[in-house]
């Protein structure tokens, strides 16, 4: 791996460990390159640190605290369609952030675990009143094997450097017959996508691209590919868009304009996941359980 300045560094391929990419994307300094021998994209070259670890309180006052209603409501909807038919147990939320996915958990009975890589994120948790929550990164942890019967990821994998290593620990910590649900962004039209949503933006705002942060680019089939050399089965993956209203609490459909409104109607009729511009991809998967022969 080879180090620059400002605490980058060039890396290999996330999935398949080989160097061998092309450019696809360069902005900002934000990098973006596809991997010739497995078509994987991530960014290249990147911080060497989690981004994540730096995000304080500012960050989380903006991005969920004044949406929690609308994170709440929404994570409902996602629980209610995914474990309703399961009996409570342990449940670990990855990246909890500010608790709205525990708080669901924990009113369904179950036992809710937390883990994030924000110091703050983690104080406020357990000043809220959250016994079971855990500083740092999965790998860090340590959990026992086997401990969790469901584990929920929601904007996670992209921003884990070694995506592969970090699936390998979830599937150690998971039950048999436990299940994961992941959702992370859909980047199949990428970068397109970005210079779509900029067109709902308000002529005010800065221009969105991808967040730094992002250092790995899923589509449907590189997750679905991911997931399988992982080890689970049962693999369903599903586009989504801001069909359900509780999605449509974001700055880019606060402001009113004929561009908004008819972006607001093309969602409200599932259009932008009918045209394959769901923004959304949405991953359950299963932990087969051991068979033995006889």
């Amino acid at each position: 791996m080879k180090s620059l300045q400002n605490n980058l560094q060039y890396v290999p391929c996330p999935f398949c460990g080989r160097e061998n990419p092309v450019e696809i994307y360069n902005e900002n300094g934000r990098r973006i390159v596809r991997c010739n021998e497995c078509r994987f994209m991530y960014q290249n070259p990147r911080k060497q640190t989690l981004i994540g670890r730096e995000y304080q309180v500012d960050y989380y006052k903006q991005e969920y605290l004044e949406t929690a209603v609308s994170h709440k409501k929404l994570f409902e909807v996602k629980f209610n369609e995914f474990f309703s038919n399961r009996k409570p147990g342990m449940i670990l939320d990855v990246g909890c952030a500010t608790g709205q996915f525990l708080e669901v958990a924990e009113e369904r009975g179950w036992r809710p675990v937390g883990i994030d890589v924000s110091e703050w994120v983690c104080n406020y948790l357990m000043n809220r009143g959250f016994t079971d929550i855990h500083h740092g990164t999965l790998e860090e942890a340590d959990f026992p094997d086997e401990i969790f019967d469901v584990i929920h990821m929601n904007h996670v994998l992209e921003h884990i450097p070694l995506p592969r290593k970090f699936l390998a620990e979830a599937y150690r910590i998971l039950k048999p017959e436990g299940q994961i649900l992941i959702e992370v962004p859909n980047e199949f039209y990428f970068p397109y996508n970005y210079k779509l949503m900029n067109l709902l933006m308000p002529s005010h705002r800065p221009p969105r691209q991808t967040p730094v942060s992002h250092l790995n680019l899923f589509t449907r089939k590189s997750l679905l590919t991911i997931l399988k050399s992982s080890g689970f089965s049962s693999v369903h993956i599903r586009s989504e868009g801001f069909a359900n209203k509780y999605r449509r609490s974001t700055s880019a459909f606060k402001t009113k304009t004929c561009i908004t409104r008819a972006a607001l109607l093309l969602c409200q009729l599932r259009l932008d996941t009918f045209l394959g511009l769901g923004r959304y991809l949405v991953a359950l998967v299963r932990k087969q359980a051991d068979t033995v022969s006889t």
